[in-house]
């Protein structure tokens, strides 16, 4: 009877032993599932990610060119293709990096300059950034915060974006020929500019000065650019 019993004890833990060893592999499918489901989406995820970033690459442009600035080689030295946002007063050139960097040519106005260096890499990285001549200049931060040196009309309008969230707040900021000349596009695709360009202000008319910039530039001897919300652009 004992032997028996021995062998039914066997027989038993051989069917615990199986069964235990069945559910552990089981368990073990079902990690490496959930393991293969998780690296597929993280997978998507990256692709989707990188789309979207190579889209928005493409979108604001790749590549550069330009004539007659100084510091070349540094220029093309500091630009790639994950520069967010470049700017010049025909001395110095500023760029804005996607990854919280930024870098400049040499002849910066002070007080950017000052801004600027030593900045520590914890702090909100800059957005956007526009230079013009006698030493005007504007810059944003992630968090919200903008300075900048130039007329006091711009200055007025900034602060009252800043104070009421109006318009969603600054999308970008042109210099002109004279240093009371400037233009302001806002988030929403309302702008404001107390003087412009001869060509610009009869383009603004034609189109019954809409509401639908997406960004405007202007340049020291009455050059101008601009890019309305649905891609179209002019120059002149």
């Amino acid at each position: 009877i004992a032997a028996e019993t021995a062998d039914v004890h066997a027989i038993v833990r051989g069917f615990e032993k199986k069964r235990e060893d069945d559910a552990a592999a089981l368990e073990q499918q079902r990690q490496a599932v959930e393991a293969a489901r998780a690296a597929a989406y993280h997978h998507e995820k990256a692709a989707e990610a990188a789309e979207i970033l190579e889209s928005k690459r493409s979108s604001r442009g790749k590549k550069l060119a330009f004539a007659g600035l100084p510091h070349t080689d540094h220029i093309k030295g500091i630009f790639s293709e994950d520069v967010v946002c470049i700017a010049t007063d025909g001395n110095a050139t500023i760029t804005i990096y996607e990854h919280a960097a930024w870098a400049w040519t040499p002849g910066l106005p002070t007080a950017l300059h000052n801004k600027l260096t030593g900045r520590q890499k914890t702090l909100p990285r800059p957005t956007i950034v526009a230079l013009g001549s006698e030493s005007r200049y504007y810059i944003a931060f992630a968090d919200g915060q903008a300075v900048w040196h130039g007329p006091g009309e711009m200055a007025s309008v900034l602060l009252d974006v800043a104070l009421t969230s109006l318009h969603g707040g600054v999308r970008s900021v042109a210099f002109g020929e004279g240093f009371d000349t400037f233009f302001l596009v806002f988030n929403d695709g309302w702008w404001h500019a107390p003087g412009m360009p001869a060509g610009l202000g009869r383009l603004m008319e034609s189109r019954k000065c809409r509401p639908d910039l997406k960004c405007v530039s202007l340049g020291p001897n009455g050059e101008w650019f601009l890019e309305a919300q649905n891609g179209r652009s002019w120059w002149g």
